[in-house]
């Protein structure tokens, strides 16, 4: 068994920074060049005091930017076309590979089954349907003289099996600092050739298991990078638009399913009695908070004031408006469409920092203060738009499963004002 020990504390800080945000400098994520590996988190993080929480926290970072950045399903790169990363390199890959082997332990192929026509095996209908033409008897009836079946193909899973086994083996030869407690056994197959491309496209045109056909595509890709991409070369792992990022985070931690009815929306009447709709506006994320306390409209800045506490890296009036505007239009539908009366709406921002640094606490939501309009009286709950800084670290790291009493923290920092 072979294992891979990662950096220590201080060697793996060095190669980290925190962006600031300022225009040429935006990128947020991993690289690689003939210099070494450099990591860049988003703006308000804070470093951990260990090695392992660090690689913890990357590999956090990198999950989100999959998850939700505007190219997430391609991230690697060596040349960069607008602000995303586009010409594909196996970087990505590498973590697709190990990511699944980390969640399920198995590799490809103890789950390959091929399809095949003939009478001995599992038949598969809908294939079935599709492929074989019927016979049709004298009473009407369909007669399939032969079946689409599902049998295991015992030779072409030995070399799927190695095939993964070579390319995760690749994967934790260049990112494995990341994942410094998986273990493998030592990989059957040293190189690959053309021979190997060939059976995992045959795989690929088998298989209709998202799961599987990811894997499929990972491995391909690593195949095909197998001569040509050296980890040490110029590559990108992470995007120049990390505030889509922040805004998934945001959604994905408090917002409903079903935010499209509080889109406002507005519509022409032109002389021929036509009504032509227009585009919609839509509120990054609804919240929740009870049917007797109504909802927070949240809309995610990924803005820089809590580096530099200048006013101007705060929200405009535009930005203000149209808080204003999503909630009017809430408090005209939620008594309509969800029956709620007593039901309060608020409004908020919610911005990026480092929490232990400006309140010297563990909290992990801080209000910083709140924006009014000139035009509204402000007796209205939504017409007061709150300031919320939210943990960048904590965000990170718990955007998936934010906990009771953190949600309750984020509740109470802006109704309680």
């Amino acid at each position: 068994m072979t294992t891979k020990d990662g950096p220590e504390l201080g060697s793996l800080r060095s190669i980290c920074t925190v962006s600031d945000g300022l225009p040429g400098n935006r990128f947020v994520g991993i690289s690689g060049s003939n210099e070494g590996l450099s990591v860049t988190f988003p703006l308000g993080y804070r470093f951990p005091l260990s090695a392992e929480e660090l690689r913890s926290d990357i590999r956090a970072l990198l999950s989100a930017i999959r998850r939700f950045g505007p190219d997430s399903k391609d991230l690697g790169s060596l040349t960069q076309r607008g602000d995303s990363y586009t010409e594909r390199t196996p970087v990505a890959d590498y973590f697709v590979l190990i990511d699944d082997f980390l969640r399920t332990g198995r590799l490809f192929s103890e789950e390959f089954i091929q399809s095949a026509v003939g009478h001995s095996g599992a038949i598969d209908w809908r294939k079935t349907i599709l492929s074989v033409k019927p016979l049709v008897s004298n009473q009407g009836r369909f007669i399939y003289p032969s079946f689409s079946v599902r049998r295991r193909n015992n030779q072409l899973d030995s070399a799927l099996e190695q095939i993964h086994e070579y390319c995760l083996h690749r994967a934790l030869a260049a990112i494995g600092w990341l994942y410094p407690n998986v273990l493998l056994h030592p990989a059957r197959l040293q190189s690959v050739s053309s021979l190997h491309e060939r059976l995992v496209v045959t795989a690929l045109s088998q298989t209709f298991n998202d799961r599987d056909r990811l894997l499929l595509v990972s491995m391909l890709n690593i195949i095909r990078h197998s001569g040509s991409f050296n980890i040490e070369r110029s590559w990108k792992l992470g995007t120049d638009r990390f505030e889509y990022v922040w805004e998934g985070m945001i959604d994905a931690a408090f917002g409903i399913p079903s935010r499209q009815e509080f889109f406002p929306g507005a519509r022409w009447s032109l002389f021929d009695d036509k009504y032509v709709e227009t585009a919609k506006l839509q509120p990054d994320t609804v919240m929740d908070i009870g049917r007797d306390r109504g909802i927070i409209i949240l809309d995610a800045k990924y803005y820089r004031y809590c580096s530099t506490s200048n006013p101007r890296d705060l929200p405009g009036t535009e930005s203000i408006a149209k808080q204003i505007v999503y909630g009017d239009y809430a408090s005209n539908i939620i008594p309509k469409m969800r029956g709620w009366t007593g039901s309060t709406i608020f409004n908020a921002f919610v911005l990026p920092g480092d929490l232990v640094e400006m309140t010297s606490s563990d909290r992990s939501f801080y209000r910083l203060g709140a924006a009014y309009s000139d035009w509204s009286d402000h007796e209205k709950p939504w017409h007061t738009i709150h300031a919320v800084i939210a943990d960048t670290r904590f965000m990170l790291r718990s955007f998936s499963n934010v906990p009771a009493v953190a949600r309750r923290q984020l509740i109470s920092s802006i109704s309680e004002h």
